[in-house]
This record gives C-alpha cells, structure tokens and sequence, in this order.
C-alpha cells in the first residue's frame, strides 16, 4: 500500500533502536545468580523478545542481520568477563532464523564465518550452549549454503566432548544431519569418528547418547554399503554384545538402566539409518534433469543396513521381554526399536514377522501392555502379507497345523473395532485365509466352520454395527469368499439376509434379496465396493442425505 511506504521512513528508525534495546533486555544479568524460579521466568521472557525479534524482520528485513552483525563484532571486543553482550546477540541470531531467505548471502556467511573464530575453550557454558543451538536453527538455510558446513561441523564435534555443551551440540547436530544430510558426506568420518570416541568414553548423558545415534543413522545413509558395515561393526555390534552381556546379569537398578539405554540407542538408529530413502531423496534431481522423464539410477534397490542390525539384535530382543516383561520403560522401548526398524524395512521386514510375532505374544502373555498392542497393528498387517507370499523359501505353511488350536472367532471381532487400520488388518488376515483355503485342509476346515459367522459378522459391520469409514475393505473378504466358496456364500447370504430387521430394520426383503444377488453377481472389487456401500447407506438411513450425495461425489 502506499500508506506503508510513506510511513515506513519514519517507522525504521525506531525498529532499529527496538532491536537494540531487545539485544540489551535479553542479556543475562551481570551482578547476580538466578534462582531455578527466576531462570524460568527469564527464559519465558526471552521468548517474549525472540517474538518480538521476529516482528522487527517483519518491518526490517536484512537491516536486523546488519545490526546484529556490526552488534557482534562489538560484543567480541568487550571485556573478557562481560559475556552477555555476545550471548544475546547469538540469540537474537537463532530468533530470527526461520524469517531468514533462503537465499540470504551478505551477512549470514560473515557470521558463519565468524564462529569458529570465538575462543571456546575459555567462553562461559551460556555462550557456548547458545552459539551451539544457534547452528541447528540455521540448519534449512546451511542446506543451501553447504560450503559453510566447515564452519559449523568442527564446533559442533568441539561441543561434543563437553558434557555440559553436549545436550546444545547433539540437538543441532540432529538438526544438521537431517535437513542437511546429502552435504554431510565430506564430513562423515570426522562425525562418525567423534561420534564413536564420545559414545566408548561415556562422556556424555544418556538422552544426549541417544539423540546422537540418530545423527550417526542419518550420515550413514549417504554413505556406500560396505563403508557402512564396517562402522556398523564398530559402532552397534558392540553394543548389541554389551546388551547380551546385561541380559546374563541379575537385574538390578544398573544393569536396568545400562539395558534400556541400548534398547533405544539402536531404535533410535534404525528412525534415521535408511538408505533406501537417502537414495531417492539423491535421485529426484537427477529425474528432473532428464528431459525423458526416465529414472536415472540404479533400479534395484539398495540392501538396507537395518536388515543386517535386526538379524543380530532379535533373538535378544526375544530374551528381554522374557526377562524383563513386567518393565513398564523396558518394554515400550523394545517395540519402539521394533516399529522403526519395521518402518525403515517395509516389506523388508517379512523374514522377522514370525519373531516378531512371538515377542509380541510373549510379552503380552507376561504383562498385557499398550505397546504390545500399538506394535500389533503394523505387525499383523505383515504377517498376513507373510502368509500369502508363494514363495517356498519362506516355507508359508509349514506351521499350518497352528490353525487348529486358533479361535478364528476372536479376529472376527477386530472387525467391529472403530481403528482402520486395525480392521485392514483383520481383513488381511482373511483374505490370505480364504485364498489358500482350497489348497490346505485345515484352512478350508476353518472356512467351512466359520465362514457362516463370517459373513453374518460382515453384513452386521454393514448394516451398523462399525464405523462407515471400515466398510470399504471388507467388500475384499466377501470378493474372495465369492471367488473360492461362491456356493456357500450364496447360502450364507440368502439365511442372514432373509432374518427380519437384520443388518438393520429399514431395508425390504426385496432391497436385501438384490443386494445378495447382486454381491455374488460380483467379481469386479470396485463394483462390490460401490454395493456394499450403498447397502450401508439404505441400512443405516442415511440415502438422499448430504453425507451420502458427498461420498458419493468423492467416488466418482
């Protein structure tokens, strides 16, 4: 508007004492210690500036780095002992990160530059801790500006072998190694390597342990698969001895507290360590350069580290939750190493479903827990993936003869559970059963038994009894139970439906008689689909309603 641009002359000036005036407010106070009490309240008013800090780039743009530069360089040349002056210009520098361009080339590289000039060794811990934190704040724009990284790695490595620097220097380094991940191989021996030094001596706490690991997974995923190996051998397997070696111990406060720091050391490596995801992050602008659009690269995919860590660490895992089963830390952190190691291996991951399996029954035999529960989601979803693979070498079926002592009933219920991704499961779960019952006896006996209950259950889900957003999937099981037992469906069909006021009062026999016919008419999943939801709708009296004519716009 032009009123801005009329006003903003007289306007700047004033930002521009306010940025001075928050660079002298923020500091910490020179005469006197701050309670724990007091401490807070600094911090949430240093927030407060930060806030402010970021409104005054709204008006100045760049003017605020060019304050804060010339302010910095000024703050360098105070007396020694007159460290505050330094430290809330570093501050004011983190605050006003995410405001920052991009693109931002004349004062930001001077201040990187800068950084490694200040006197560490001799800095007060505040300084330090917050020069540290101010890394990680840059960490999207260092992405764009890789050749700073010099600058900044080293300080942060320096950070690390200081206990009370440590929790600053592991948070940014995270930062770093996520947003700046592909620009991190020049650096990668130095960081493993410091990484490594830190981890053997203890030098630093647990949280800051196991916040570097994720660091450590993020640099070797750029790294070639035999580089990775090898500091693979040197940085988990000791660890996952040092975890068999605990589990040969009596359990006592220490041995405790050694174990669930490994457990989530190696789960939080197997969040990070993805090579697979590290290479097509790296292929994207390679695709977008060919003017073909073809997809330049290797094809087959990379073997995933996390492959090779999983074989050596779940036969323990399987002695912990044996071991340690009413651990209420243990245990969540045993699925926890679990699910990120199932979700960086995706399918991956079928030669550990069946011990996976079992560690979930076991625990949950022991002490039934929530984590047990929340990994048995995922879980199920590829054991029953498992199951329908023909692939001999998985021996799919060898034990079959389990079926015989499983009460098929009790899966039948997840179905009317209000979780998606629960009832997805379950209809996995039957699917594959169905599929393969004509080629094993005691699947087809469980089909012949059940199947009846089966169906009654589906046509319940149907007509009410589940959420209307689960109704989607099980169309599957009545498409495969239509494919493989099309006379028994039939006949199922036809009793349930023929029951008065079932899935629900408000559909004739008429309206009930075409949807039988109709479903078993059907070999076409979209077009099962589109009957079974319109049944749902008649049963639950929602035709000609707003919601109906909406799902079905989405549909179409």
């Amino acid at each position: 508007m032009n009123d801005r641009s009329v006003l903003l002359p007289y306007v700047i000036p004033i930002f521009k004492d306010l940025v001075l005036i928050l660079l002298r407010k923020c500091e910490y106070p020179r005469d006197m210690e701050l309670c724990a009490e007091d401490k807070e309240t600094f911090r949430w008013y240093r927030t407060d500036i930060a806030d402010t800090l970021v409104y005054c780039c709204n008006v100045l743009h760049d003017t605020v780095l060019e304050i804060l530069l010339s302010q910095l360089q000024l703050a360098m040349t105070s007396p020694e002992n007159a460290w505050q002056p330094l430290e809330s210009c570093l501050f004011a520098f983190a605050a006003i990160a995410e405001n920052t361009d991009e693109n931002e080339s004349q004062y930001l590289p001077p201040f990187f530059a800068v950084l490694p000039t200040l006197p560490f060794d001799s800095l007060h811990l505040y300084v330090a801790c917050t020069a540290m934190e101010l890394v990680g704040s840059y960490s999207n724009w260092l992405n764009y500006h890789p050749e700073l990284l010099t600058h900044v790695i080293p300080l942060l490595l320096m950070g690390l072998n200081n206990s009370e620097t440590a929790p600053s220097a592991t948070l940014s380094l995270k930062d770093i190694s996520k947003e700046c991940q592909l620009k991190l191989k020049p650096y990668s021996d130095l960081i493993l390597h410091t990484s490594r030094t830190v981890l053997n001596e203890g030098k630093i706490k647990q949280a800051e342990c196991i916040r570097l690991m994720y660091s450590i997974g993020n640099v070797l995923s750029v790294l070639p698969l035999e580089t990775i190996l090898h500091h693979l051998d040197t940085l988990i397997l000791p660890i996952i001895n040092q975890i068999k070696t605990l589990l040969e111990q009596d359990p006592t406060v220490a041995v405790r507290s050694d174990l669930l720091l490994r457990l989530r050391m190696i789960g939080m490596l197997f969040s990070s360590l993805d090579v697979q995801a590290c290479k097509l992050h790296n292929e994207e602008g390679g695709r977008q350069e060919t003017e073909t659009g073809e997809k330049t690269g290797d094809v087959e995919s990379p073997l995933q580290p996390v492959f090779l860590v999983m074989e050596h660490v779940i036969g323990p895992l399987s002695v912990v939750v044996d071991k340690w089963a009413n651990d209420l830390d243990i245990v969540p952190a045993v699925f926890t190493l679990l699910k990120n190691g199932l979700i960086t291996l995706l399918q991956d991951c079928m030669p550990f479903v069946p011990a996976m399996v079992d560690i979930i029954l076991s625990s949950y035999k022991k002490v039934p827990t929530t984590a047990a529960l929340e990994f048995a989601k995922p879980v199920s979803i590829n054991a029953c993936l498992l199951v329908i693979q023909p692939c001999k070498r998985h021996k799919c079926f060898d034990g079959i003869q389990e079926l015989d002592r499983i009460d098929i009933l009790q899966p039948m219920k997840i179905l009317l559970l209000p979780e998606l991704i629960t009832v997805k499961a379950a209809v996995f779960f039957f699917t594959a059963v169905i599929s393969h019952s004509r080629d094993h006896n005691l699947l087809l006996a469980c089909v012949q038994q059940y199947g009846e209950k089966l169906v009654e259950t589906l046509l319940a889900c149907i007509g009410g009894a589940a959420s209307r957003v689960n109704i989607e999937p099980l169309s599957d099981i009545l498409l495969e139970l239509n494919k493989k037992h099309s006379d028994n469906m039939s006949r199922w069909l036809t009793a349930h439906l023929s029951r008065a006021d079932f899935p629900s009062h408000r559909p004739s026999l008429q309206v009930k008689a075409h949807f039988a016919k109709t479903v078993v008419k059907h070999k076409n999943r979209h077009k099962l689909q589109e009957t079974v939801r319109d049944f749902s709708l008649v049963c639950r009296g929602l035709v000609n309603t707003e919601y109906a004519a909406s799902h079905s716009e989405t549909t179409e």
